[in-house]
């Protein structure tokens, strides 16, 4: 009775810790909005993103006036401005938009996904010392709506995700737990705790790889008004949760490496 509720608490804790690595951190770092923030500031550093929006933001002001040749003067100040250090946050300001848009309850599904840029307009203008600010708002239509997302359209699947990680966490712990305290064989649990974080290391890996290729082909097969600034924040995306998987096989080997050794220490008996 001992070792099967031994192997069972195993088993569970393994599924768990499978379950909670990349479920935990897609709840932490693109479910959740202060997380997806910290993640996608960064990205306002890449030089791709810089000068698309410096280029938007010269298209918006030039448009707005009569005068001739207005982008030749607004271009090197929205330059400056993008490669100022408010810029990075001023960017994950407007991509917690389209977080938004996509995560939180849609009270309108069919609202276009669309990029507020008047806080970076008014930014630039500041900059020119004109005195004139922009009241009105100054978006950036993201999609034609050919990719199938609608506002919303992410809400329920990342509550399932963030309640998966919470779960799992929990289960995974208690698992554990009574798997250690029930075994005959202490060292072979910890060696399976170790495998199954490997695993999860290697789910996040593969998954970083294989859903960031397909999201860029779904871009490039699309209308995206912004891709520039979607591949940038792909590869941003894909390459933490790569690392997240690294580091969650590096942790794993050495938990596995400390079950074997606990049960060749023991003889067999731990």
């Amino acid at each position: 009775m001992r070792t099967f509720l031994s192997g069972l608490a195993t088993i569970v804790a393994v599924v768990a810790i499978i379950l909670a690595v990349p479920a935990v951190w897609i709840s932490e770092r693109i479910v959740d909005d202060a997380g997806f923030s910290s993640l996608i500031e960064p990205v306002g550093h890449d030089q791709a993103v810089k000068d698309y929006l410096a280029g938007e933001i010269t298209d918006q002001i030039a448009s707005r006036t009569s005068i001739s040749g207005a982008d030749t003067v607004v271009r090197p100040l929205a330059n400056a401005y993008t490669n100022s250090s408010q810029f990075p946050a001023d960017f994950a300001d407007v991509a917690k938009q389209q977080h938004q848009w996509l995560f939180d309850e849609a009270s309108d599904p069919n609202a276009p996904m669309e990029l507020d840029i008047t806080a970076m307009v008014n930014r630039v203008l500041a900059s020119a010392r004109v005195g004139v600010t922009v009241s009105a708002s100054i978006t950036i239509p993201v999609s034609s709506g050919d990719t199938g997302l609608h506002a919303g359209a992410y809400h329920r699947a990342g509550e399932q995700i963030t309640t998966i990680a919470k779960v799992s966490v929990i289960v995974g712990i208690i698992a554990a737990v009574i798997a250690l305290l029930v075994a005959r064989r202490r060292g072979t649990v910890i060696a399976w705790l170790g495998i199954a974080t490997v695993i999860a290391g290697v789910v996040c890996w593969a998954g970083a790889n294989l859903y960031g290729t397909y999201l860029k082909n779904d871009i490039a097969s699309s209308e995206n008004n912004a891709k520039p600034v979607a591949d940038v924040v792909i590869d941003t995306i894909s390459h933490e949760l790569q690392w997240t998987g690294v580091i969650s096989m590096l942790v794993g080997a050495g938990i596995l490496v400390f079950g074997v050794v606990v049960r060749l220490a023991f003889g067999g008996r731990r």
